[in-house]
């Protein structure tokens, strides 16, 4: 119906630390892993294995959707954009100023606001 798959995945915290819900080889690794899974989220580590390895049949990237069933969270991705950092990847010269220009927005960001607090302050302190 209108080209649409929905796949189910549950996957617990021993068997992302472990690699097995039963009979998994608990490390000290896998046990401070578990142990950390409470504060963070398992979505990123989940949202980049859908990314890059759900194709289509002929091997290329696909467009994509995924809602996490506990906290409703939604994360669409793009194939363009998957196919885009597989270029910057290959090339290094794409690769090369794609990091500048991060550095570049990186930076106007950070004098940005500098400079917004440096006028908050100033207001504050002079009133």
């Amino acid at each position: 119906w209108m080209n649409v798959s929905f796949v189910n995945v549950t996957l617990s915290e021993t068997c992302l630390s472990t690699g097995s819900d039963v009979g998994g080889k608990h490390t000290l690794l896998s046990r401070i892993a578990q142990f950390l899974s409470i504060i963070y989220s398992t979505d990123t580590i989940m949202m980049n294995q859908f990314m890059y390895g759900i194709k289509s049949v002929d091997g290329m990237y696909r467009n994509g959707h995924v809602q996490n069933m506990r906290s409703l969270e939604r994360f669409s991705y793009s194939a363009f954009v998957l196919d885009l950092e597989q270029e910057f990847n290959d090339n290094l010269v794409l690769r090369v100023v794609n990091k500048v220009g991060i550095f570049l927005i990186s930076f106007l960001c950070f004098c940005f606001i500098s400079s917004v607090t440096a006028l908050i302050v100033r207001v504050l302190t002079s009133s």
